[in-house]
């Protein structure tokens, strides 16, 4: 009886949530006019419907832990989308879809954030600001009258989400790390795995993004170094972590 309360429960605040963004979602079409009705309706539910499979499935899941499996599902849609939009397995409207479920999924996982005690909660807002910043444009042509997006950006934004593929294993490590499984053969392999994808991804990619837009005129430049020197920033971070771990000391 109690289960089924909690799940009416999640329900209610799902359908509250629905009703808040899309209540902000109607004050926004009405001072900018730029999306078509409901647009974000379909996503808001799938992704709530899919956050609830994760809770019925893994009852005793911390909300922290939760989200993380969420954030791999996000991370390996984008990569697998924005890879075959790429090779042109995709044609450009297919490939705005999940770029507008990421926009929705960032909005809900910021307001997570604001009130989780991690660590580096305000990094990752300021990571997530920075995502739908540069994915308006694409969803919204009406900003390329206020600021100049050169004709190569879905491009340079579909590369940048390749850096996705590195969410997946850390992202897993990090579930085992908080379910105290830190000496299994799993872990040990998330962690390798993750840095062996973070180096030509999160690295040498961001950093070749960025050299390659070092000399156009746009100002979502500016973004894409931001993005380089917190994947550099993380990447130090992560490889401190990992020796303290291996080697001991603080």
């Amino acid at each position: 009886m109690r289960k089924n309360d909690h799940i009416l429960s999640k329900l209610f605040e799902g359908l509250i949530i629905i009703s808040l963004v899309n209540c902000v979602y109607n004050v926004i079409k009405y001072c900018l006019h730029f999306l078509d009705n409901y647009v974000i309706i379909i996503p808001l539910i799938i992704i709530n419907t899919v956050e609830y499979y994760i809770y019925y499935n893994y009852p005793k899941d911390t909300r922290e832990i939760r989200k993380t499996r969420l954030s791999v599902i996000h991370a390996m849609v984008l990569f697998i989308s924005n890879l075959c939009y790429i090779n042109s397995f995709i044609s450009t409207e297919l490939w705005k879809t999940p770029l507008l479920y990421s926009v929705i999924y960032n909005v809900l996982d910021m307001e997570h954030l604001y009130f989780s005690k991690i660590k580096i909660r305000y990094q990752l807002l300021f990571h997530h600001f920075i995502l739908i910043v540069c994915i308006l444009p694409i969803l919204i042509p009406k900003v390329h009258t206020y600021i100049q997006v050169h004709s190569g950006y879905n491009m340079l934004v579909a590369n940048n989400f390749l850096c996705e593929i590195t969410t997946i294993p850390l992202n897993l490590g990090w579930i085992l790390q908080a379910q105290g499984k830190q000496k299994t053969l799993v872990f040990n392999l998330y962690v390798m795995l993750t840095l062996f994808l973070y180096i030509p991804f999160r690295l040498f990619l961001t950093a070749y993004l960025s050299y390659t837009n070092l000399y156009i005129e746009t100002k979502f430049k500016y973004f894409q170094f931001m993005l380089t020197g917190l994947n550099y920033y993380w990447f130090s971070k992560m490889l401190q972590k990992v020796f303290i771990t291996k080697f001991g000391g603080e």
